[in-house]
């Protein structure tokens, strides 16, 4: 009997450490692709465009969408002008490159 409890507490005790390890690597996903932009989209579309990959928006409603025409991959930047959330979804071999590169170009322009 008192082994059945322990394996039930050690359960338990797994299950919590599971959940709690998924919520942080969540967190730390979402923190390392998170990103705000406070200014127009006219300033946003100056920054994109020093990315040096073509690209056309579409306004969607509550937000604005630039859809990369690189020809490789299905890039898309999402931005709410509301919140200033900006977020940068598509083919993670392309997409990391141009977000480091556009995270730096939002850190250059929030120092002017």
């Amino acid at each position: 009997m008192t082994l059945i409890l322990f394996v039930n507490n050690l359960y338990r005790i797994v299950a919590l450490a599971t959940n709690f390890l998924f919520t942080v690597k969540i967190l730390e996903f979402w923190f390392m692709f998170s990103m705000d932009f406070q200014g127009t989209l006219e300033e946003l579309q100056a920054l994109v465009a020093q990315l040096g990959v073509p690209c056309h928006w579409q306004h969607k409603g509550a937000y604005e969408l630039a859809l990369f025409d690189d020809g490789v991959s299905n890039l898309k930047l999402n931005w709410w002008p509301l919140t200033g959330e900006l977020s940068l979804v598509g083919d993670p071999e392309v997409r990391d490159n141009i977000l480091e590169k556009l995270q730096i170009l939002l850190q250059d322009s929030t120092q002017v």
